[in-house]
């Protein structure tokens, strides 16, 4: 009698162990799969920079890449468009535009998260444009909030005038986003008082600039609103750009402009309207 009932004391405590360990374990996966999010990088885990970058110039277009690199001890997300704003030599705000999306040189990446381990980067890409019209502001800083924050940085930034105070940036990646083509493309139409932006009509001339040639003396713009169909491009007196003047001669609606040169393998292109 009293062995049988050890043996069941024995199988009792055996079963209560087996129920301890499956329990145990049931709980260590429910605390895995509900860990809790990591958290977005604050601006003070972060060094923000920006890095000038001499592919990122042409047909009066400017850009750099603005690095953000984290600088904690502490693994940490970044998503999305960082803040800017402009500031004039004595901090004074300046009016500025921000514009989110694809800039003159760099594809937008999109909003995406991006985890940054200590030490990582991501990379947004700012660009702007050379004043061509009557409103324009000359900054000598810029500030940066990282996405979600509420806090910024100031960086030294003095490009000289921006045109209407307009900055282009890109969502952050964790590498630099992919260039655009090289040949960057600018059609507007041409006046005695030079070129001027708009839309183009039947019986314009069209003022072509074109930049990313590399070392080629010429190039083709092609296009259904041109008279003929094509124009020639040779250097302009701002190398080193290429420029032709077509005729406009199509009914109203919006025309795909290629151009190419013979040592780039990828044509550039953008869209004109003509109303």
């Amino acid at each position: 009698m009293k062995t049988r009932m050890r043996q069941a004391a024995a199988v009792a405590a055996t079963a209560t162990a087996c129920a301890t360990l499956l329990v145990g374990v049931g709980s260590g996966s429910a605390l895995a799969q509900g860990a809790r999010p990591l958290a977005g990088c604050s601006t003070a885990a972060l060094k923000v920079a920006l890095h000038p970058d001499e592919n990122q110039a042409g047909v009066g277009n400017f850009g750099e890449d603005l690095v953000f690199t984290n600088a904690s001890h502490q693994t940490c997300t970044v998503y999305g468009y960082p803040g800017l704003g402009l500031l004039g030599a004595r901090h004074g705000a300046l009016p500025i535009k921000v514009v989110w999306g694809s800039t003159y040189f760099v594809h937008d990446p999109g909003r995406h998260t991006v985890v940054l381990k200590p030490g990582q980067s991501a990379w947004a890409d700012v660009a702007w444009n050379a004043p061509y019209g009557v409103k324009s502001v000359t900054p000598s800083y810029l500030e940066v909030t990282p996405p979600n924050q509420r806090t910024h940085v100031t960086l030294r930034f003095a490009p000289g005038p921006i045109d209407d105070g307009a900055l282009h940036v890109t969502a952050l990646a964790a590498v630099p986003a992919p260039p655009r083509s090289p040949i960057h493309v600018s059609v507007e139409r041409f006046t005695n008082r030079g070129p001027v932006p708009g839309s183009l009509r039947p019986g314009d001339t069209a003022d072509v600039v074109v930049s990313g040639c590399g070392k080629d003396t010429r190039g083709t713009a092609a296009s259904a609103a041109f008279v003929g169909g094509s124009a020639g491009l040779v250097p302009s007196a701002d190398r080193p750009t290429l420029q032709g003047f077509p005729k406009i001669a199509k009914r109203p609606g919006a025309y795909q402009v290629v151009v190419r040169c013979p040592g780039v393998a990828t044509p550039g292109t953008t869209t004109v309207t003509v109303a």
